[in-house]
């Protein structure tokens, strides 16, 4: 009887909602001073649905809120690649409007991930 109270008890505590595990470093690869025009304009951006996104409710774009959309073609991010390796990861975006893909890569530090170098490239 006793294991099961604290079974319950230790399961009330847990957050057992997914993380959304790409939501702090999309958030800091959008700070990016290469898409400034568009994280300062009036223009609704999205997060397309994939593997990588699933369990995002939003991410933060500027004043905006990117959220999740099944749309693939306009102003949506798309997460193509998501490599992570212990500390070290790498994640590679694309603006579909604008053919623009957004490279970050990130070391972990104290649990959180942090920018470490971020490049675009527009094709």
């Amino acid at each position: 009887m006793k294991s099961i109270l604290i079974t319950a008890i230790l399961l009330t505590q847990l957050n057992l909602k997914p993380n959304c595990v790409v939501e702090d470093m999309m958030e800091q690869l959008l700070m990016m001073k290469y898409i400034r025009p568009h994280r300062e304009s009036d223009t609704e951006y999205y997060l397309f649905k994939n593997e990588y996104s699933e369990n995002c409710s939003h991410v933060k774009f500027g004043k905006k809120t990117l959220v999740l959309s099944s749309k693939e073609e306009g102003n949506v991010f798309k997460i193509l690649k998501l490599d992570s390796l212990g500390t070290r990861a790498h994640i590679e975006v694309l603006l579909e409007n604008e053919n623009m893909v957004l490279k970050g890569k990130y070391d972990k530090i104290k649990g959180k991930w942090k920018l470490e170098n971020s490049t675009f490239i527009v094709y």
